[in-house]
């Protein structure tokens, strides 16, 4: 579906969408650090995992509220 939308607006939504993509990324590449088998002995750092799972709530929190601000666009992963 094609809304006609004012021009400020297709332009907000241009940033929330690279804002999402930027945020996929980042938690691909938390995902990423923690299966990483090169870095297994950083698991034992608590500190380290305590504030990589701190940001990944951060990230999937930021994802779940630019999804609730902006409905007409679904399924973006």
């Amino acid at each position: 579906m094609n809304l006609d939308c004012p021009s400020c607006y297709r332009e907000v939504q241009k940033r929330v969408n690279r804002y999402r993509r930027d945020l996929n990324l980042l938690q691909n590449a938390i995902s990423t650090l923690n299966s990483s088998e090169t870095l297994n002995s950083l698991r034992e750092d608590k500190k380290l995992t305590s504030e990589l799972d701190a940001l990944a709530n951060h990230l999937n929190n930021l994802k779940i509220d630019l999804h609730s601000k902006n409905p007409i666009v679904l399924n973006l992963k």
